[in-house]
């Protein structure tokens, strides 16, 4: 019989895949594996052969992996190989000819029953131990390949391209060996700002059709800040196969101003969520996050606004280094009227979130991001109904840090975005005829510079320009931000 060495539960094809030459292979983890006749018996005798190939196991390590393209019927092609092997299991192309059609019907048992009895013989042969370390990674026995692979990695003995492939398995196998995993970032900074508080440009505003002079109070000036913000990202992995895991995430910012305390703010949002592989036998790069979300909003230490909802994230990572988000939230929002606010709870209601983003890697160590969104937002007074939605693209380039700082590469980047507001409806405290419609720019430029092994210092510059169907709602505002992260 076949020896299982993986973790309970974790036996099975879970996909098929010819032998491991690339991060592209590895990708193909969870392809439908093709159902063959003789897994028992043969079984028996894959694994006598492993035990007979011991014997002449120099061979096989002098040469290494030999890639054979299996037959249009990978059946017939597992059938051929194995009675090759049989006729001469000494013969390096017949052994790495079965364990590419073992893998491509999804026997991953089967290639590791030809291969790790050669461990016995001589366990200082890396190529051999990172290809049974793939295999079961890809059998889905994580437990009993991350040994496999640190030890191939940390061999030193491996191809730059097999080193970049064992790494990138090793660094998944460590986080599903891994049940419960906490990340995360605290940034601490100061930004000055020209506008803080986003007064007008004109020193006019329009009420009901007619224009009015602003008073001194709302003439804008400049003020700098302390802010802090951070992230936390806890998974508890369920141990299934679908990848299954709680995922709750968490995100806060604070900001206290030297002078226009009238935008102090402080905002927590918090998703927990259960995340999953729906498709890991056909597709395993897409990921479905359905989650809970809510928010809490103080803007001068007073409670301004709570909101909750449902949402869910469908992610996909492609082989080609291709990264696709699409977002669905719907919130409930609630705000709270004050003597300084009065007319808040105009804009009780709820909204719908629509978000996609896509991140593609270009030459160089360039990467490219592009991403857009739409809010409908619906609230009590029909006068605050509007769709916001935004265009955005974005360029990063990592590069060398200079004279060896930090353990990391540097990364600059640009961004430019492009904000809209329509409303739906006249405000008749502003004018009878004409609708509020605001555009925005939004360019900005910073570096992060890693200057100690998880401490990124990062400096960052804002240009906001905005142009309203109202002078009241024109404005701009540059800003530059001095910050340093703490990532764990």
């Amino acid at each position: 019989m076949v020896v299982r060495l993986g973790a309970p539960g974790r036996g099975g094809a879970v996909g098929r895949c010819k032998v491991l030459r690339s991060s592209k292979d590895l990708n193909r983890v969870g392809r439908t594996a093709r159902a063959h006749s003789y897994p028992l018996c043969l079984g028996k005798r894959v694994f006598a052969v492993g035990f007979v190939m011991t014997c002449f196991a120099t061979n096989v390590y002098a040469q290494g992996p030999s890639y054979v393209p299996p037959r249009a019927d990978p059946q017939t092609e597992f059938r051929v190989s194995f009675e090759a092997l049989q006729q001469n299991p000494t013969d390096t192309s017949a052994i790495w000819r079965f364990v590419a059609a073992a893998t491509e019907i999804g026997d991953y048992e089967a290639a590791i029953g030809v291969l790790e009895p050669l461990l016995l013989v001589d366990s200082s042969q890396q190529v051999i131990r990172s290809e049974v370390g793939l295999l079961y990674y890809l059998l889905g026995s994580y437990a009993a390949a991350e040994p496999h692979l640190r030890q191939a990695l940390d061999s030193g003995k491996l191809s730059p391209k097999r080193e970049s492939l064992v790494r990138r398995a090793l660094s998944t196998t460590q986080k599903r060996n891994r049940r419960n995993s906490l990340t995360g970032s605290v940034t601490l900074g100061a930004r000055h700002q020209s506008n803080p508080t986003a007064f007008p440009e004109s020193d006019s505003a329009t009420v009901g059709g007619t224009d009015i002079a602003l008073a001194d109070e709302f003439v804008r000036d400049s003020d700098t800040n302390a802010f802090a913000s951070g992230w936390l990202h806890h998974k508890f992995d369920l141990d299934w196969q679908n990848e299954a895991a709680f995922d709750t995430r968490i995100y806060a910012y604070a900001t206290r101003q030297f002078e226009a305390t009238e935008t102090n703010v402080l905002t927590a949002t918090i998703e927990p969520g259960f995340s999953f592989r729906p498709l890991r036998k056909t597709a395993h790069w897409l990921e479905l996050r359905p989650h809970l979300v809510g928010n809490a909003l103080s803007i001068e230490d007073q409670l301004y606004a709570l909101t909750y909802g449902v949402g869910a994230d469908l992610g996909a990572d492609f082989e080609s280094g291709i990264k696709v988000n699409v977002r669905y939230q719907f919130r409930e929002r609630d705000f709270r009227s004050s003597a300084e606010r009065p007319l808040a709870d105009d804009l009780d209601g709820n909204e719908h979130h629509y978000k996609l983003s896509i991140g593609a890697p270009l030459p160089s160590n360039f990467t490219i991001v592009a991403k857009g969104y739409v809010i409908a937002t619906n609230a009590d007074a029909e006068r605050r109904d509007n769709i916001n939605y935004l265009i955005s693209g974005a360029l990063y380039k990592d590069y060398k840090a200079p004279l060896g700082i930090g353990s990391t590469n540097w990364r600059a980047w640009i961004r430019l975005d492009r904000e809209y507001r329509n409303f739906d409806n006249v405000d008749p405290v502003i004018s009878t005829t004409i609708k509020r419609e605001d555009r925005r720019w939004i360019v900005s430029a910073g570096n992060t510079a890693n200057i100690f092994e998880q401490i990124d210092l990062n400096i960052e510059y804002t240009y906001y320009d905005q142009s309203s169907a109202f002078r009241q709602y024109e404005y701009s505002n540059h800003t530059g931000t001095l910050s340093l992260s703490y990532l764990f």
